[in-house]
């Protein structure tokens, strides 16, 4: 199965310490990644398809990234080790 969850979105790996790979087929996203307090702390605007984002440079925690499609939106835990 290519997507898990609603609105056509997988996120993989959920732990890790660099990288995640965003498998959608939505056309015009964007990512807000917030820590626990609610603060947007990475953005990625226009985004089309497949993706892989880093997030190194953020410290290790519990972050959630909320995937907005327009009318199509889906908010997961995800974890910085």
């Amino acid at each position: 199965m290519r997507f898990k969850g609603l609105n056509n979105v997988a996120v993989t790996p959920r732990t890790t310490e660099s990288q995640l790979n965003i498998i959608t087929d939505l056309e015009n996203y964007t990512i807000d990644i917030f820590n626990t307090s609610g603060q947007v702390v990475k953005s990625y605007k226009a985004m089309s398809l497949d993706q892989t984002i880093s997030i190194e440079t953020l410290i290790s925690g519990l972050y959630y990234i909320k995937i907005n499609g327009g009318s199509e939106n889906q908010t997961l835990k995800i974890i910085k080790i």
